[in-house]
């Protein structure tokens, strides 16, 4: 997680190369997502990827994906996924993060 993290700050488009390449498995994915939230300056990128990865089978990267994607909900594909997710996913798990990331960006508007 912390390789993620130091990634995110020094080399976002390493990180954004990584998520793409089908390396990781599931929890790291998941970990490298949620670490896409703090990489500034790459928004279109970031965004890309990360919308690429939501349609992972498992819940938890659906979920790491959220947490990335959350400072970017000002982005209008964003929050249609993010919509998306919170009527149509089938992990409640996912649908309560949907939930609450939409929740927070309507209280930072």
């Amino acid at each position: 997680q912390d390789e993620f993290e130091r990634l995110a700050k020094e080399a976002p488009e390493e990180l954004l190369e990584w998520i793409s390449s089908g390396e990781l498995s599931n929890p790291d994915l998941s970990f490298a997502a949620e670490a896409c939230g703090i990489i500034f300056g790459h928004d279109e990128l970031v965004i890309k990827t990360l919308l690429l990865i939501l349609k992972n089978e498992m819940p938890v990267v659906r979920e790491g994906v959220i947490c990335g994607l959350s400072p970017f909900l000002y982005n209008k594909f964003v929050q249609e996924a993010l919509n998306k997710l919170i009527i149509d996913d089938p992990s409640t798990g996912v649908r309560e993060a949907a939930r609450e990331a939409a929740r927070e960006a309507a209280l930072c508007d």
